[in-house]
């Protein structure tokens, strides 16, 4: 029998800085100050959840919006004092859990599930959705930040979109015969072997995202698939889906301006054959200008990005009156 939790939203105020409606999810902690998430949601975002509060940019949606919990494994944690069967909200001020993408006052709130169980042959089939969040028409991605536990364990998931309504197994069903619903991103669950060692960038906040252009213009429920065997814990925080304006952007060569290699990893170039390019500009998920630089004559940029988290990445290059953008993805 499946477990169906749908979170209390229990506090509504406004801000004239970004959005009209700001909502607190979980009462009785520390909370985060929704000015600091207003500003942390600033730019293009669509819908932005910290693990405390949610934010859209649209004044007239998110009035119908809804997290759902649901655990359809029943395995019992084998830490059963600090741990639910299914995903659970936490809130702490260790170090090691403040998310580097976090803008709130404390940075603590995030969202875990386990698969390590008093038994070891339960696999987790936990999801959390979230929705409908309402996608422009210029297309979308999502953006979240993940971690598994320092250990010798990767937990892995799976990430889903569906315009019907949050509902798994009947809007989304992973093992569906023919493979008609798919991940738009998938974690493998890896332990620890002599061939295959856990890569450390596993055990630390990183950001991820993946597009949405396939449901641009319609509301949508995005559910994530915790499905781990005999493993540890995974951390989600700082989910965001931010406009892209890019459904027709051609990601490698776009006006003669090139970003290569893209994927990279850390370090790529900007060239171009036109000298009318003035500026670029290296852009992050939220919209925060990573890196800006004054270009005279031919273009031949490199950037270093390698201590920046992998995710996606906008290069903006404006020549004074027009601008183009292409995404940059680094691993």
């Amino acid at each position: 029998m499946r477990k169906l939790i749908l979170l209390l939203f229990v506090l509504t105020t406004t801000s004239s800085t970004f959005a009209q409606r700001v909502n607190s999810l979980i009462p009785n902690r520390l909370q985060n100050d929704p000015a600091l998430l207003n500003r942390s949601a600033e730019g293009d975002t669509v819908f932005f959840f910290d693990g405390t509060y949610y934010v859209f940019g649209d004044e007239n949606a998110g009035g119908d919006f809804e997290i759902g919990n649901l655990d359809f494994d029943n395995g019992v944690p084998f830490f059963t004092d600090n741990w639910e069967t299914d995903w659970t909200f936490y809130y702490s001020l260790d170090a090691s859990d403040a998310n580097p993408g976090d803008f709130s006052a404390d940075t603590a709130s995030y969202v875990a599930a386990t698969s390590y169980f008093t038994d070891a042959t339960i696999k987790s089939n936990n999801w959390l959705v979230m929705g409908p969040i309402p996608l422009p028409n210029n297309g979308a991605v999502l953006s979240w930040y993940y971690k598994a536990s320092p250990q010798v364990w990767v937990d892995g998931y799976e990430v889903y979109v569906s315009a019907n309504g949050g509902e798994p197994y009947e809007d989304v069903d992973p093992y569906s015969e023919g493979g008609s619903d798919y991940p738009i991103y998938t974690k493998e669950a890896r332990t620890w072997t002599s061939e295959n060692q856990i890569v450390a960038s596993d055990t630390v906040w990183n950001q991820y995202s993946a597009s949405l252009n396939d449901w641009a213009g319609n509301d949508v429920w995005i559910y994530f698939h915790h499905n781990t065997l005999d493993g540890e814990n995974i951390y989600l925080d700082n989910f965001a889906v931010i406009e892209t304006d890019n459904m027709n952007t051609n990601e490698s060569l776009l006006n003669g301006i090139k970003v290569s290699p893209n994927p990279s990893n850390g370090i790529f170039t900007v060239t171009s054959n036109t000298s009318d390019i003035k500026t670029i500009e290296v852009v992050n998920i939220l919209g925060e200008v990573i890196d800006s630089r004054v270009v005279e004559g031919t273009i031949n940029e490199t950037f270093d990005m390698t201590s920046f988290s992998a995710g996606m990445y906008f290069v903006k290059s404006s020549n004074g009156t027009k601008e183009t953008t292409q995404r940059v993805i680094i691993k």
